[in-house]
Order: structure tokens, then C-alpha cells, then sequence
């Protein structure tokens, strides 16, 4: 039986055959049944962020009931594709308020996030003191516990990335174990010191450029992260002249016993494309046209081939060697080549899984205060060949007690140790799958590794060159005595040992 909306339907349709179609429109016929044109704009959309002084980088942009979103940049910029025109954009960031903006058309976004103000009441670390967040007179953004603990992390470092607007993270390296080469910057304030960020861990400062302090702590035993700069970073003197960056380890809860057992996972994935062998080669052929250049080595060989068999990316991708141009093809070193198209980014590098498993217990009493630790990393290796590994183990003890009203004692020690294979000169491995071409294939006919214009395979650098096994300690100890001898005055002597 039909419901009574069906039954209009049924009567109103007929009618509407009538009507002239562009009288329809989005007109409505009554509360339950509406005529819409089925067309719907699709267009590109770009835009900036920002705080109303300093771009935001790293803000999530996502349109509203679906998967597409994106990142801002280092300038606060950002794009998407194909957004039809009604969609809902939600801009956030940490420690600002969400905003939601429906898109009509407007181009380009220039969306100026407010701090969220419940946030004013927060008690932030700063230098050698604690303030609420209204109280401040510099610039500091804190990202505490909650934000950080859905982030699987390999290292202190990865948990930095996008925590703060201007605070950026620069890597040398990003397909390497251990992290590679870390550069950190704070935006408008490094660029014109052109000195390193200062690190302080548990209110002490780590040496100038000792980026590899924040990979000492267990991301899993960080409480907050802030970063200082302008009136809030002065009172570290000329070592903050680039900002810093304040971590605060975990420590026991007020009459609480927590204990916390954490697993995650992550996937890294590497990967960059390249112009096939027939795109290259015939660039060239007319760069050396244009330039009225003679051809180097074997080249016009390889040219001519391609075109007196009038090659075709379709007759190579397959990599079946039915092609071949032999002799000094291009180079003196290079007697065979194969016209192909090989992936060297999917040859050597693999798609894998990193696992984090942390165990901690932790409480208080009204004396006392504890928390310890053990957390353990297997960071996986997308290198395909070779012997390439990084296995890290944590612990960590922190110990306070309070002694009497104004005197109160404590501990606070960590160890670390890093277990890291890697193939001899990583570095140059790393160069020789970045600049290998698409169309030299890892074997020659005969079975032997390819080579290439001087350039060692990077198979057989992985697998016979042999590999490197560093295996590195680190403990740290810390003991410190603090006295509170008037109220808001606090004097804390401290000392520390590193092995």
C-alpha cells in the first residue's frame, strides 16, 4: 500500500511534465517534494591560515562527511580539488577554535583562527617558573599528553611535527632509520638569529643543537611539549635567541596508582616518480638540438634506435629485455641497455610497519610520588635489501618526596639503548636509488647487477657491501633537592650525570 507522499507523487509528477524545464529550478512543490537540477559545480579551491600575525602550519583543513582534506604549508597555504560548491570546510589546530565555512565560491579563504579562550586558564611551564596562559607576555603553545597520545611515534621528533604553528621540522633524511638528519626552526625567529633552538628536558637546557636530546626521551613519557619564544624565552639568556622548545616528562597523579599498558603502530611509505627512458631521451635529443651542442658518449645511438623502432612508452613498460642497444650505450661502463621502465623507489624501499609497546605504573601518596616506565620501538625498515634495523628500549624512574612543608627530594632517571643496523655508506646507497634511471634494470641479460654512468647498483651496494651495527647507551641521571622557604618562592639545586 502506498504511504501518502507516494501517492503525491504520483499525482504531482505528471503535472510536472508540463512545466517548462528551466521554470523548475529548485522550486518547491510542497514541504515533502522538491525539483532540484541534478548539475552540481565542482571546482578547486586554495586559500591561506593564519593567527591574524603568523601563518599556521600544519592546520587541518577537511570538507565536512567525506575523506578529502589536507594540511596547510609552511606559509599557512593550502588547496584541494574538486569541491563542490555547498561543502562544508572544518579548519582546526591545536589550542585554536574549530571553525566551520560553507563553500560558495570564494576564492581564495583567508581564515584567520581565534585561540580558544578556555585555554587561558591553563597552568603552562616557562623557563624556571609555571604561569596561567592569560599571564603571558610572549608567544608559548603547549600541547599536553591528551593531544599527543593518539600520534604513533618512532622518536621524540615525530611527536614536534605540526604541534606549533612557525615551529618547523626539516629532515635530510626521511627514509632512514633513526630519524636521519633533524633540523629544527622556529618561523621569524631562527632565520634571524641563525642559531639552533634551545631544548630543556625536566627544566634542564641540553647543549646548543642537541637535537638528538629529544630523541633520548620515550615519546610515550612526555607530558607536554611547549614552545617559547620573544618575552617568555628571555630568561634563558642568549641560548634562547631562536625560541625553545620546553619537554616535560610524565610524573604521578595525586592520589592515584595508574597502570598503562600502550601498543601502535605506524606505516611509513616512501615514494617519487620519474620521466620514463623514451620521455628522457628525447628531451634530450632536442635540448642538444636547440643548443647546437655535439652529442656526448653513446647517446646517438640510443636515440636512433628509439626512433627507427619508433618506441612507445607501451612497447617498454613491460620490461620483457626485448629491446636492447649494446656498446657503449650511453656510457663507456654501460655495454647493455635494456629499454625499460623500472620503479627504483618500489625496487628498494617496501611499505612496512613500525611497533611501540609501552608499560608504565605510576601514583602518589600524600609524601610521595612515583612513576617508572619501560617502552620498546621496532622501527621498521623500508629498505628492501640488506641488513637494516633500529630496535630502541626505554626505562625510566621518577622519584619525589616531599620531606617535610618546605624542603622536597627526588630522582629522575632514564636510559636508553639503540640498537641500529644499517648498510655501509648509507648516504651514498641513499644517492644511488635517488638519481638511478627508471630504464636501467637491476640485472644485465646475463645475470649480472646492472651498472649505470659510474653509479654502483644499488641492489648489490645493499646486499654486498656488508652493514654497520652501532649500538648506543645512554643513561642519565638526575637528583634534585627543592625548598620552598616563603610561599611562591621556590629554590631547586639540581645535579646530573650522563653516561
Amino acid at each position: 500500500m502506498l504511504t501518502n507522499k507516494k501517492r503525491l507523487g504520483i499525482v504531482v509528477i505528471p503535472f510536472l511534465l508540463l512545466i517548462p524545464y528551466h521554470q523548475l529550478g529548485a522550486s518547491a512543490i510542497d514541504r515533502n517534494i522538491y525539483v532540484v537540477e541534478s548539475t552540481q559545480q565542482i571546482k578547486d579551491i586554495s586559500g591561506n591560515i593564519s593567527d591574524g600575525v603568523e601563518p599556521i602550519i600544519g592546520a587541518n583543513i577537511q570538507v565536512k562527511g567525506s575523506e578529502t582534506g589536507t594540511i596547510s604549508d609552511i606559509n599557512g597555504d593550502f588547496s584541494l580539488k574538486n569541491i563542490p560548491m555547498g561543502s562544508t570546510l572544518i579548519i582546526s589546530y591545536i589550542g585554536y577554535l574549530t571553525q566551520e565555512i560553507i563553500y560558495q565560491g570564494q576564492i581564495p579563504f583567508n581564515i584567520v583562527l581565534r585561540e580558544d579562550s578556555k585555554s587561558l586558564e591553563e597552568v603552562v611551564v616557562v623557563g624556571y617558573q609555571s604561569k596561567e596562559r592569560k599571564n603571558l607576555t610572549g608567544s608559548v603553545v603547549t600541547v599536553d599528553s591528551k593531544m599527543l597520545e593518539d600520534r604513533p611515534a618512532a622518536r621524540g621528533t615525530d611527536l614536534l611535527q605540526g604541534v606549533a604553528p612557525g615551529l618547523i621540522l626539516t629532515r635530510g633524511n626521511p627514509g632512514r632509520l633513526g630519524g636521519g638528519d633533524v633540523g629544527i626552526e622556529i618561523q621569524g625567529v631562527s632565520a634571524r638569529t641563525g642559531s639552533d633552538v634551545l631544548v630543556v628536558i625536566d627544566g634542564l637546557p641540553q647543549p646548543l643543537g642537541s637535537i638528538d636530546a629529544i630523541n633520548s626521551v620515550n615519546p610515550n613519557d612526555i607530558e607536554t611539549i611547549s614552545v617559547l619564544k620573544d618575552g617568555e624565552a628571555v630568561v634563558y639568556g642568549s641560548r634562547a635567541s631562536s625560541g625553545v622548545i620546553v619537554i616535560t616528562t610524565k610524573s604521578g597523579k595525586k592520589n592515584r596508582v595508574d597502570v598503562s599498558y600502550t601498543s601502535s603502530f605506524k606505516q611509513p611509505s616512501i615514494y617519487n616518480r620519474k620521466t620514463n627512458v623514451i620521455e628522457t631521451m628525447l628531451l634530450m635529443d632536442k635540448a642538444w638540438s636547440m643548443s647546437g651542442a655535439e652529442i656526448m658518449f653513446g647517446y646517438p645511438g640510443v636515440i636512433n634506435y628509439i626512433k627507427d623502432n619508433n618506441l612507445t612508452f607501451n612497447d617498454i613498460k613491460n620490461n620483457d629485455y626485448k629491446h636492447i642497444v649494446t656498446g657503449q650505450a650511453p656510457f663507456p661502463d654501460t655495454p647493455v641497455l635494456v629499454f625499460s621502465h623500472h620503479d627504483w623507489m618500489k625496487e628498494m624501499y617496501s611499505t612496512v610497519i613500525t611497533h611501540n609497546y609501552d608499560v608504565s605504573f605510576s601514583g602518589s601518596t600524600e609524601k610521595a610520588s612515583y612513576y617508572t616506565s619501560v617502552g620498546y620501538i621496532d622501527e621498521g625498515s623500508m629498505l628492501r635489501y640488506g641488513d637494516n634495523s633500529n630496535k630502541t628500549t626505554f626505562a625510566r624512574l621518577k622519584l619525589d618526596y616531599r620531606y617535610n612543608k618546605w624542603l622536597t627530594v627526588g630522582t629522575n632517571m632514564s636510559m636508553r639503548y639503540q640498537n641500529l643496523v644499517e648498510p655501509v655508506d648509507i648516504a651514498g646507497l641513499e644517492f644511488t636509488i635517488a638519481n638511478r634511471p627508471p630504464w636501467d634494470v637491476p640485472y644485465t641479460p646475463s645475470g649480472n647487477y646492472s651498472v649505470w654512468g659510474g653509479l654502483r647498483n644499488p641492489i648489490g651496494h645493499a646486499e654486498e657491501r656488508g652493514h654497520l651495527n652501532q649500538k648506543r647507551y645512554m643513561v642519565n641521571g638526575q637528583f634534585f633537592m627543592e625548598a620552598t622557604p616563603i610561599n611562591n618562592l621556590k629554590i631547586r639545586a639540581v645535579a646530573q650525570k650522563k653516561l
